[in-house]
């Protein structure tokens, strides 16, 4: 999980600031950060000793590990050195996988079709489940990661209708699978992509803590999406079909937790759409 990886309270142990003996010919450097990745404000963010980031070149170097100099371990903001790489555009991501490649010269994203509600997570647990990766275009020597993936949260109220499902957007365009991420950290997806993303809820899921409505979150790729129909079907055989309107869906900024929500209302016969809502995880 990425959320063990970044976030550190306050009371972690004071941090040596001895580092590695790095030759400099043939190594580059890039300083690194988290741009949006901040939890709330008891927690802080650091890089690991151990924990690497992967960057590409357009001239020089093919998935190179970038590793973490010792000195800044347990630091909000870290080097990585790493075999040379140049070139018109670098591009990194993190962490490091020897697996990863790029889709069409620009960072890899895919996203699962169907997602599992998680009832044990919270929500960027939730979110780190099905996005995990970060990414980072370089400019002046510098890397400042960022997820390329938003959530919607779709409320459901649940009064006489029993136990949510599933929930099932349906778009005109693919909205999950496969594709590239761009500099402004938007996703194109491949034209094979499905058009399809479903939040599986089995064996069904019912209000908590004896409230009417409960909070489902979407994990997707970020982007404006028009024509999107979502469909919430419940145990009890009933479903509610709805037609969304335009849908943006931005980088999640967990400190922000800028997130659109979509109320389905009492009973099946109607719907609201409210965007800039504050979404508070359910204790």
């Amino acid at each position: 999980m990425m959320i063990s990886a970044i976030l550190a309270f306050s009371c972690a142990p004071e941090q040596k600031d001895d580092m590695f003996d790095v030759p400099q010919d043939g190594y580059t450097f890039f300083e690194a950060d988290f741009r949006t990745v901040d939890f709330d404000a008891e927690a802080e963010q650091f890089w690991q000793k151990g924990i690497d980031v992967g960057v590409f070149g357009t001239a020089e170097g093919v998935n190179e590990r970038y590793t973490l100099k010792k000195a800044y371990d347990g630091k909000a903001v870290g080097e990585f050195y790493g075999p040379k790489v140049s070139g018109d555009q670098i591009v990194a991501y993190y962490p490091y996988s020897p697996d990863f490649t790029l889709f069409e010269g620009k960072p890899r994203y895919e996203l699962a079709p169907v997602q599992k509600y998680w009832e044990e997570g919270n929500l960027y647990e939730q979110f780190c489940k099905y996005s995990d990766v970060v990414y980072a275009f370089a400019a002046g020597g510098k890397l400042s990661f960022s997820h390329a993936s938003g959530i919607l949260i779709v409320e459901v109220r649940m009064d006489g209708v029993g136990a949510v499902k599933s929930l099932t957007l349906a778009s005109s365009e693919p909205i999950s699978g496969m594709g590239g991420v761009n500099e402004d950290m938007s996703v194109g997806l491949s034209s094979s992509s499905s058009k399809t993303l479903c939040l599986d809820c089995e064996p069904g899921l019912e209000p908590k803590n004896g409230l009417s409505f409960r909070q489902f979150p979407l994990v997707m790729p970020a982007g404006s999406y028009s024509g999107v129909t979502l469909t919430v079907a419940f145990t009890s055989g009933d479903s509610v079909k709805v037609k969304l309107d335009d849908v943006e869906v931005k980088p999640l900024t967990v400190s922000g937790r800028d997130i659109r929500t979509v109320t389905v209302s009492n009973g099946l016969g109607g719907f609201e759409v409210e965007d800039g809502l504050t979404f508070e995880p359910l204790s």
